[in-house]
């Protein structure tokens, strides 16, 4: 008896593996950025984030590197445009990567500046 059931596990298993590889398409590395900040964003200030791959998924943010609690609203294929502000983010880093549930990107951070951050006037053109 648990000679059949054995064998049915590794059967069960091969199959879950090969749905895996057919649902992945081929994206064995995950998800590809082309495209993302890397300096400070303005809170009002359009940020766009895009991938290589031709597969629809969104940002999913969080307040720690790994935790990825929250999503913002847009999702799309290749390309995501959104304004912070619109999604509820406030001024401070947020730990981020775009995924579509199964695939996902590597991190990457987020810098938010308040939209009240004030304008240096001086010291001018790097002069100490």
């Amino acid at each position: 008896m648990n000679f059949k059931i054995l064998s049915i596990t590794r059967i069960s298993l091969a199959a879950i593996i090969a749905d895996f590889i057919l649902v992945t398409n081929g994206f064995s590395q995950g998800i590809t950025l082309t495209r993302y900040p890397t300096n400070i964003v303005n809170q009002d200030d359009w940020v766009e984030v895009e991938w290589a791959e031709s597969i629809e998924a969104t940002l999913y943010f969080g307040e720690q590197s790994g935790l990825y609690d929250k999503h913002i609203t847009v999702s799309a294929a290749k390309k995501i445009a959104f304004q912070p502000s619109s999604e509820g983010l406030t001024n401070k880093i947020y730990y981020c990567r775009v995924s579509n549930g199964l695939l996902h990107s590597r991190e990457f951070p987020l810098y938010i500046e308040s939209s009240l951050a004030p304008n240096s006037r001086s010291p001018k053109n790097g002069d100490i």
